[in-house]
């Protein structure tokens, strides 16, 4: 099981670049370099498309919404996109980023890999989403980690290939640090995805190292208030920089 891309998509780092250089908060040049960082810049023709469809929203957004959230499902979580569609479908494998329009109903979603996306141009309503506040979220890790903790407990876990279980998680949780994000960022959305990479570690630690997959059922259910973490982090820096333009 690659448990990594039930909790980890390099899309939440990039929605963060992205939405601070639409904001004007990052340089162009900066933004390209993180995303080569993250497995792949869009081409010079992208960006600008991207700006131009953000830009009637970037200093007058009536609705008060983000005007870019991340689509990242996994068990449990479908993708909110018109079902069966061809930008569910892909997003459903890889994630996406959904950009808002000044046109009711309109949405752009682009799916990964960055540095060749590929391009949906919708105009129905989607489904509502809910998007937990930085608050929410937060006490779904904590509720998360509890229940890590007592199922690892109560199943008598004990493994010779964790012997030294904070090297383990020190050295999962590492890797999952790729590219750093804007200065800019938001420090509770920092706060929300250390909390979130850190948990990730532990699990994946368990699941990967270990070589025992008894656990695995049990831990996979676990993921859903990481992806969410990382949802609400990237929304929170969004909706945060869009309340400071205004």
């Amino acid at each position: 099981m690659n448990f990594r891309s039930h909790v980890y998509t390099p899309l939440h780092n990039a929605a963060i670049w992205i939405a601070a250089w639409l904001y004007g908060l990052e340089s162009y040049d900066d933004t390209e370099t993180a995303l080569i960082d993250l497995g792949g810049a869009p081409s010079l023709d992208i960006f600008t498309a991207l700006r131009r469809h953000a830009s009637p929203l970037l200093n007058d957004n009536p609705t008060g919404e983000p005007i870019m959230r991340l689509e990242f499902p996994g068990p449990g979580d479908a993708p909110h996109l018109p079902a069966g569609s061809d930008a569910a479908l892909a997003a459903q494998h890889s994630g996406a980023l959904v950009f808002a329009s000044p046109v009711i109903n309109e949405q752009v979603v682009i799916t990964p890999p960055l540095d060749n996306p590929r391009w949906f141009h919708l105009t129905d309503a989607l489904p509502s989403p809910h998007i937990p506040a930085p608050g929410e979220a937060d006490l779904e890790l904590s509720e998360a980690i509890r229940r890590a903790a007592t199922l690892i407990d109560a199943r008598g876990y004990r493994s010779d290939a964790l012997a030294n279980p904070r090297f383990i998680v020190g050295m999962v949780g590492d890797t999952y640090d790729l590219s750093g994000l804007p200065d800019a960022t938001p420090q509770r959305t920092l706060k929300l995805l250390t909390r979130a990479d850190h948990i990730s570690a532990i699990i994946e630690a368990v699941i990967s190292y270990s070589g025992d997959h008894s656990l695995d059922a049990e831990l996979l259910a676990l993921t859903r208030p990481i992806r969410h973490a990382r949802i609400a982090a990237v929304n929170y820096a969004v909706a945060e920089w869009g309340r400071l333009k205004r």
